[in-house]
C-alpha cells in the first residue's frame, strides 16, 4: 500500500489537492463579496439588510449562515498547507527536506506578498479605491468601507511586506486578507521543526497531542492536523484507516457532511447546536470557538476529499487545478481588486439604475474572470520565477 501512495504521490499532488486549494481560494472570495455587499448575512442586523423583507438578516440567524459567512476557507488552507508541507518527508523519511523548505519558506512567500502590497499602494496614490462610498451604499462600512482610508506610503507598504504581516502586529492596511501570512509563516516553521526533530520517531503520536493541546487555541492547530492527515496517507500505521476510508465511500460523504456542518457553524449562541457545541471545558481553556469548529470542519472535509474516489476525479478537472495553481497570487490580489475595479463596477451599474442584486451579481460575474487573469499573470511572471530562483540560489549558495 505504501509503495502504491508513493506511485501515485506525483498525480496527487498536481490534481485534486490543487483542486481543493482552488476551491477554497475561490471560497475566500466569495465570502468577501457577501459580507462586503450583504452585511447582515454576516451580522444578522436588519438595518443593514438589502433584500426584500429583510431576507439576509434572517439568513444571518439562521444555521445556514455560515455557509455565506463563515471563515472556512482560510482554515482549509491552513489544513492543506500542513499536509502539503510534509507530504514529501512522509514519502522519504529524510530531515534535510524539511530543512531545505524551512530555508526558503519566506523567501518563497514575501516577494508575491511585497508585489500585492506595492500594489495596492499604487492603486491608492491613483485614487483608484471605491469601496468607501460602495460601503455606505452597502451598510458595510464597518467592513469595506473601513479599508485604505490613509494616504499612500511606499516606505510602508514595504515594511508591511517584509516584515509586519509576518509578525503579531494585527491586519495589514495595505492588503487586509494577509493577517493569515503570521500563521502560514510560523506554522510552516512549527510544521519543519516537527518533522525534523521527530517525524522518524515510532512515538510521535504522542507529539501530535502535546502539539493539538498547544495549538488548540489558535489557527496553528489547523497545520498540526494537517500533518496528521498527512502521516496517516504515506505511513503504514494509516493502511487500515485508509483502506477502510477507500472501500467505504458513504464514510467519506458521511466526513464531508459532518465537516460542513462544523466548517459553517457560528459560535454566537444563535444555533440550537450552541449549548453543546461550546462547553465550558473549552471556554475555560481560552479556546476561539469560532475558529475550532471551522478548523474541525475543514479537517473532515478535506480527510473527506482525501479517500473519496469520485469527488477526487471531480477536483481533478482541469479548470479546479488550474486555481490551485494561481490560488496563492489569487488570495494576494482578489481583495485590492474588490475594493477597485469591483466597487468600480458596482457604482456603475448603480448610476445605470440597475437593482442592487443585480448590481451586485454582474459585479461579481465581471470580477472573478479579472482576478482569475490577473492571478495567472502574477503567478507566471512573478510566483513561479521567484520560486525558481529561490530554489536555483539555495543549491548554489547551501547545498
Amino acid at each position: 500500500m505504501a509503495e502504491a501512495v508513493k506511485k501515485s504521490e506525483k498525480r496527487e499532488k498536481i490534481g485534486y489537492l490543487d483542486g481543493i486549494r482552488g476551491l477554497a481560494a475561490m471560497g475566500v472570495l466569495f465570502t468577501h463579496i457577501v459580507v462586503a455587499f450583504y452585511p447582515a448575512v454576516f451580522n444578522g442586523k436588519v438595518a443593514e439588510a438589502h433584500l426584500e423583507g429583510a431576507a439576509d438578516a434572517v439568513l444571518g440567524h439562521s444555521i445556514w449562515a455560515g455557509c455565506f459567512a463563515s471563515n472556512l476557507a482560510v482554515p482549509m488552507l491552513f489544513v492543506l498547507s500542513g499536509e502539503v508541507l510534509s507530504f514529501r518527508f512522509f514519502l522519504k523519511r529524510d530531515p534535510a527536506i524539511a530543512t531545505a523548505n524551512a530555508y526558503r519558506r519566506y523567501l518563497r512567500l514575501v516577494g508575491p506578498v511585497l508585489f500585492s502590497m506595492l500594489l495596492a499602494c499604487f492603486f491608492l496614490r491613483c485614487g483608484w479605491f471605491y469601496n468607501v462610498q460602495v460601503g455606505v451604499m452597502a451598510h458595510s462600512e464597518w467592513f469595506l468601507g473601513a479599508q485604505y482610508l490613509f494616504p499612500a506610503d511606499f516606505g510602508e507598504a514595504v515594511r508591511q511586506a517584509v516584515w509586519k504581516c509576518f509578525s503579531m502586529e494585527g491586519v495589514q492596511t495595505y492588503n487586509p486578507p494577509l493577517w493569515t501570512m503570521n500563521f502560514e509563516l510560523l506554522g510552516s516553521f512549527t510544521v519543519f521543526g516537527f518533522l525534523a526533530l521527530f517525524g522518524r520517531s515510532p512515538r510521535r503520536y504522542v507529539i501530535y497531542a502535546v502539539m493539538a493541546g498547544l495549538f488548540i487555541r489558535s489557527y496553528y492547530f489547523a497545520f498540526v492536523l494537517g500533518v496528521i492527515l498527512s502521516d496517516m496517507r504515506y505511513s503504514d500505521w494509516g493502511g487500515r484507516l485508509r483502506e477502510g476510508l477507500r472501500s467505504r465511500s458513504w464514510l467519506c460523504v458521511l466526513l464531508l457532511l459532518v465537516g460542513a456542518f462544523f466548517g459553517t457553524y457560528f459560535t454566537d449562541g444563535q444555533t440550537p447546536w450552541s449549548r453543546w457545541l461550546e462547553p465550558e471545558l473549552l471556554v475555560s481553556w481560552g479556546v476561539n470557538l469560532f475558529a475550532f469548529w471551522h478548523i474541525i470542519g475543514a479537517a473532515l472535509l478535506f480527510t473527506g476529499c482525501l479517500y473519496h474516489e469520485r469527488l477526487q476525479r471531480f477536483l481533478s478537472w482541469r479548470p479546479l487545478t488550474f486555481l490551485g495553481r494561481i490560488a496563492f497570487s489569487f488570495y494576494l490580489l482578489h481583495f485590492i481588486l474588490l475594493c477597485s475595479l469591483g466597487c468600480k463596477l458596482f457604482l456603475l451599474f448603480q448610476n445605470w439604475g440597475w437593482p442592487y442584486f443585480t448590481s451586485v451579481l454582474a459585479m461579481a460575474a465581471a470580477l472573478c474572470p479579472v482576478t482569475i487573469l490577473a492571478s495567472w499573470l502574477m503567478t507566471v511572471y512573478i510566483d513561479e520565477p521567484l520560486t525558481r530562483a529561490v530554489k536555483r540560489l539555495q543549491k548554489r549558495y547551501l547545498y
